[in-house]
């Protein structure tokens, strides 16, 4: 083993710190993976199954968003009618769905609640 001279001391006898560090650090590295119980396709795929939520949630909070300012403007139009999901479709909106396969709910005041998304 090459051992690194350091100036002004003459016993390098042993490993230094850093070295047993840096073999530690590498233990709990590959014993991290081993133990996990998983293999490397099932972690890949828990990563991409959480990936995938998060852009389900992502779309679905843009779906919502995008219909309530839809709904807004159609109450501009539309003072004092009741909003029903088929007086919006008369109107031309377009109801988008859940991509997760929630259902929207609207509110009285125009608010749009998810049944699997908050």
């Amino acid at each position: 083993m090459m051992r690194f001279k350091y100036p002004g001391i003459t016993n390098t006898k042993g490993f230094a710190f850093l070295e047993i560090l840096l073999v530690l650090v590498v233990i709990l590295i590959m014993s991290g993976w081993y133990f996990s119980g998983k293999s490397p396709e099932q972690q890949a795929a828990g990563q991409y199954q959480m990936s995938m939520n998060r852009a389900n949630d992502a779309a679905c909070k843009a779906n919502r968003q995008t219909l309530e300012t839809e709904i807004q403007m159609w109450q501009m139009q539309h003072q004092g009618e009741p909003i029903t999901t088929e007086a919006l479709q008369k109107g031309g909106i377009n109801m988008k769905s859940c991509p997760d396969g929630g259902t929207y709910t609207i509110g009285a005041d125009g608010h749009l609640t998810c049944s699997k998304h908050k």
